[in-house]
């Protein structure tokens, strides 16, 4: 599963606070969370879940109190192997292609 930005952005967020707590728990509100990240508490919601769901956090929230995370230490990174796949994003590259020009005409200016 893929996370988007403002889920990242809550992570990192999360782990800032963690980390300044000297561990992996942490209680902070939504609202206090969406006036740092500058997002709506419906947002933060929703990251939230994200994050659950990717086995990222686990978090326990009562209504009317701040929400307690935990960040999980041993998460499984999974990393895409398809060699395939990195190839066709390379291909796209506009960046890697003026690179490839700029040596050919390299080349071509100074010829060995």
């Amino acid at each position: 599963m893929q996370l988007g930005t403002t889920a990242v952005a809550i992570y990192l967020y999360l782990l800032k606070l963690a980390n300044d707590n000297n561990g992996y728990d942490v209680t902070v509100s939504d609202v206090a969370i969406g006036n740092t990240l500058g997002l709506t508490r419906k947002t933060v919601k929703s990251a939230r879940e994200a994050l659950l769901n990717s086995g990222l956090v686990r978090y326990e929230s009562k209504n009317g109190y701040s929400c307690s995370y935990r960040i999980v230490p041993d998460y499984p990174l999974s990393i895409q192997k398809d060699k395939k796949d990195q190839k066709a994003k390379r291909k796209n590259n506009r960046r890697i292609l003026v690179i490839e020009k700029r040596k050919i005409c390299h080349w071509m200016v100074y010829p060995s």
